[in-house]
């Protein structure tokens, strides 16, 4: 089966929810993995393959720090001539890869590929909607149309979390699902096995840890206040500072003794991070993009077998409730974190919960949603 993915990350950026679904695709799958032209990220205009995907960026419309950048691309009559120029584009790398034809599947994570996908001959169209695409501090103003565009033309939606199906249901109700976020639990649950990281050798004890993106939606004056709060302990941060509007935060907080910002770490060594911790928190804010999300890393937390504080921002975190900490407020949140670090926990009830959401029965969640619908389709011609 050839199949092909729109996407909105790059392959090589940070391990995702495409990563890990693809993965465990059927092994007869072969696929095509088309990322979006990023400023200052590494392009691959000439094709690369990493094991059966290959993956190529082409340019599609994205939102940027500068204005006069977004309004070019708001513009509706130069949007027209891009999107012409851009389709034909496609098709030439379709043809020099070996995905040209119509027995194909094709999945969008992208809803700016809306025009584009809606033309190129496929079996079946799937959108996996796995952020709010209005959300974003940085979205342009066409994206509800996008969004709306991608939804209606899409045979199959998948949203990550029941508020982002609902939003997808305004457009269309049909052939709409939910199927959250994962966690590759064979990895996360081996974390004990793993060696202390050098960099947090000389952290002292306790440690209340995070991995994640920084961006927009980190509740900075949060985790301040943790650290102002509980003395004596340190917090530790793991990942990328993806947005510019938070980079005065982050030196401010870098300044601040016991809190340590380790910057981005390969995949394959976030277990023995988080095992290195002694609890794992989520501190977002409340943002239209967050009350949507589905928060894969909480299941990394719990698969290493550690406790996980968090606010209330979906169901998905409520259903978990008591096995996690859900706080109401930043208060709340602060006395569950000296709550947990008193507390003993039983690792096994933890890693219990992120066994049932391995991404392995995500991709086989979504795999059987696509053979019903060929199925059904299938009886109907």
């Amino acid at each position: 089966m050839k199949v092909i993915w729109f996407s909105e990350i790059k392959w090589n950026f940070l391990t995702h929810r495409h990563h890990h679904l693809i993965r465990h695709f059927p092994d007869d799958w072969e696929i095509l993995f088309i990322e979006n032209f990023a400023l200052g990220k590494k392009s691959h205009f000439i094709p690369r393959r990493d094991g059966r995907v290959t993956y190529v960026t082409l340019p599609i419309f994205k939102g940027t720090e500068y204005s006069l950048i977004n309004a070019i691309q708001c513009n509706a009559f130069l949007r027209l001539l891009f999107t012409i120029k851009l389709y034909v584009w496609t098709k030439i790398v379709l043809l020099l890869t070996g995905f040209s034809g119509n027995e194909r599947l094709i999945f969008t994570s992208n809803i700016f590929f809306a025009d584009i996908v809606q033309r190129l001959p496929k079996k079946i169209l799937i959108y996996d909607c796995n952020d709010y695409p209005m959300g974003f501090s940085g979205a342009l103003p066409i994206a509800e149309k996008y969004f709306r565009k991608t939804i209606e033309r899409s045979d199959i939606s998948i949203a990550v979390s029941e508020k982002l199906l609902d939003d997808i249901r305004k457009y269309k109700s049909a052939e709409s699902y939910t199927v959250g976020n994962g966690v590759d639990y064979a990895l996360f649950s081996g974390a004990e096995k793993k060696a202390k990281p050098a960099d947090m050798v000389s952290i002292s004890n306790p440690i209340i840890f995070y991995a994640g993106v920084v961006s927009d939606w980190f509740d900075f004056d949060l985790v301040e206040t943790i650290a102002n709060e509980i003395p004596d302990a340190a917090v530790v941060i793991v990942g990328p500072v993806i947005s510019p509007n938070v980079r005065a935060d982050v030196e401010r907080l870098s300044k601040i003794s016991r809190i340590h910002f380790l910057g981005i770490k390969p995949h394959a060594e976030l277990p023995a991070y988080i095992r290195a911790s002694h609890i794992c928190m989520i501190p977002f804010k409340r943002t239209p993009l967050i009350e949507r999300f589905s928060p894969n890393k909480m299941y990394e937390y719990l698969a290493a077998g550690r406790p996980v504080v968090t606010m209330n921002y979906t169901e998905e975190i409520r259903r978990l409730r008591p096995e996690i900490y859900v706080a109401e407020s930043n208060d709340e949140f602060i006395s569950m974190i000296r709550k947990s670090l008193n507390c003993k926990h039983d690792e096994s009830v933890l890693r219990s919960i992120a066994e049932k959401n391995s991404w392995m029965s995500k991709s086989r969640e979504i795999v059987e949603l696509i053979y019903n619908k060929l199925g059904r389709d299938k009886k109907l011609t």
